[in-house]
């Protein structure tokens, strides 16, 4: 048996609504690897996958900053305002999931915890760039 079948029924129940919570507000371009996170059978394994699906986060936003930039280049006040905004979003997300995530920060789920909440800013974040990117 693994570790999880090990667990309470409460830490179970709590690891299924992490899980449910990471599918539902998952966005659908990269849904795939966040459906592998559902058949996790321990939190190591679950905290595995969503770090994966947070690497690839990750990279869209950092494309589609990067194409703001592009878009700005002639503008180089614009980058700037760009770049600090951007700079500030990333310490918003880190403070704002530490404050979610403050009851939990001692727990054996701290990590996934921690990883639903940035995996759901970030999927708004990625929303907000798109909507930048499509409008002059």
């Amino acid at each position: 048996m693994g570790k999880f079948s090990l667990l309470n029924p409460i830490a179970k129940i709590q690891f299924g609504l992490i899980a449910l919570i990471v599918l539902t507000f998952a966005p659908p371009l990269i849904a795939r690897p966040v459906t592998k996170c559902a058949d996790s059978t321990t939190e190591a394994a679950l905290s595995s996958c969503q770090e994966q699906y947070l690497d690839l986060q990750a990279r869209e936003i950092t494309d589609l900053v990067h194409s703001l930039r592009v878009r700005a280049s002639d503008q180089p006040d614009r980058v700037k305002l760009l770049e600090a905004a951007h700079s500030a979003w990333l310490t918003f997300r880190d403070a704002e999931c530490k404050e979610k995530t403050f009851e939990s920060a001692s727990g054996t789920a701290a990590l996934v915890h921690m990883n639903a909440c940035l995996i759901l800013i970030n999927r708004n974040r990625i929303t907000e760039l798109k909507e930048s990117l499509a409008t002059p």
